[in-house]
């Protein structure tokens, strides 16, 4: 999509008037002395013609039509917007977490069993993917992520082969723990270290390794059922 400025929209007008102007003009100034060899009336006509044209553009800035910018914002200023947003609620200061109650901000983060997280409506589907990104409900995320049903949070990860024991020490603070995680490791299949897998296996977490378009709709499915799944996902680059 291209956007114009307002100068260089008044030159494009004042451009498409002056070449109207030359055609008309020059349709009927052909007419004119076509006609001056062979018919006196048909001559008169097409000077008439050329006269009401000249008369029409006479109150036309031709070389600059101005694009009356305060106009334009009056109209932008006064026009009616409303958000489309059906039965909201106005929630009070700190009802949902209150930075002062909580001595270490960061301590919660990974708390998924807050109230106000169950009352969400929307679950985090992939609607699409891009080189180096995630649509994730209509909003694009750039690089690695980590999905879970209701929240989304950016992966430090940017290969498969990055991926160590500690990529995943994360999980330790998620509460409630995932009962199934699916790693999403690019366009192809990578298999992980073994360690990676005996953490899982010692924690009773079930764990999948897929490429990157799989694990996408493996999570879609399970969390669209309402499991406690989550997904780590590295963009699969078209």
């Amino acid at each position: 999509m291209i956007f114009l400025n307002s100068k260089k929209l008044s030159q494009i007008a004042s451009q498409i008037l002056q070449n109207t102007i030359k055609q008309q003009l020059g349709c009927y100034k052909s007419q004119a002395q076509f006609s001056d060899k062979f018919n006196p009336y048909d001559q008169e006509q097409a000077q008439k013609k050329m006269q009401e044209i000249l008369k029409q553009y006479q109150n036309q800035d031709v070389q600059r039509t101005i694009v009356n910018e305060q106009q334009i914002k009056e109209k932008l200023k006064n026009r009616e917007t409303k958000l489309p947003i059906q039965n909201f609620q106005i929630a009070k200061d700190g009802q949902f977490y209150n930075p002062k109650s909580n001595v270490n901000p960061t301590i919660d983060v990974f708390n998924f069993s807050e109230e106000f997280l169950k009352k969400k409506q929307q679950v985090s589907q992939v609607y699409g993917l891009g080189n180096g990104y995630f649509s994730v409900n209509q909003v694009w995320y750039p690089g690695s992520v980590m999905i879970f049903p209701q929240q989304i949070f950016l992966w430090d990860v940017q290969t498969a082969s990055d991926i160590r024991a500690h990529s995943l020490d994360f999980l330790e603070v998620v509460k409630p723990a995932p009962s199934y995680i699916i790693i999403g490791t690019g366009k192809e299949k990578f298999f992980l270290e073994e360690s990676i897998y005996d953490r899982f296996t010692k924690q009773k977490i079930r764990v999948d390794i897929l490429p990157t378009f799989e694990a996408c709709s493996t999570f879609n499915v399970c969390a669209e059922d309402g499991m406690n799944v989550c997904a780590l996902l590295i963009p699969a680059n078209l």
